[in-house]
């Protein structure tokens, strides 16, 4: 009997508008407790809502997407500052048509499929589009698959990893 088990992790990059957002919630916090201190009380809550939003973004900054392959599964969590876990994915191996480069011509039967982004953005390190059948429909999965994880899909489903 075969097994199987492997997993990567790959950091979720947040791009400019993100970053900007951060920087506006906390500029509106600290003007609002300020305006509340010396103009009206009333601007507490503004304060207070600003301040839990620059939280949020916070938090979601620190997040980074995990693969697991087990078996004939291959799962992709959401993991959001080291303390909630969400699952994006569940990928059963059997259905899966194709694993190749995201650049890659094979691709170009599969233009017309929903994409869903699960590379993280990070800049170092190959892309690679998973297209999977669920029915009667069929999405395409973009991974950053570390060396390990490529391996071990190409062993345990050899004849569709390109």
């Amino acid at each position: 009997m075969r097994y199987a088990y492997t997993e990567s992790v790959v950091p979720k990059k947040f791009g400019p508008r993100e970053k900007g957002m951060q920087t506006l919630f906390l500029v509106i916090a600290v003007v609002s407790a300020i305006g509340a201190v010396f103009l009206n009380f009333i601007l507490i809550v503004a304060a207070l809502a600003a301040g839990f939003l620059y939280y949020r973004g916070r938090r979601n900054a620190d997040a980074e997407y995990e693969y697991v392959h087990t078996n004939d599964i291959f799962d992709v969590d959401l993991v959001v500052g080291n303390a909630s876990r969400k699952q994006l994915a569940s990928v059963n191996l059997e259905k899966v048509l194709l694993v190749a480069p995201a650049d890659s011509d094979e691709l170009d039967d599969y233009e017309n499929l929903k994409v869903v982004d699960y590379s993280g953005d990070a800049g170092e390190g190959e892309c690679y589009a998973m297209i999977c059948k669920d029915g009667a429909k069929s999405r395409i999965l973009l991974l950053k698959l570390d060396p390990k994880m490529y391996k071990s899909l190409k062993h345990w489903i050899p004849g569709k990893v390109k």
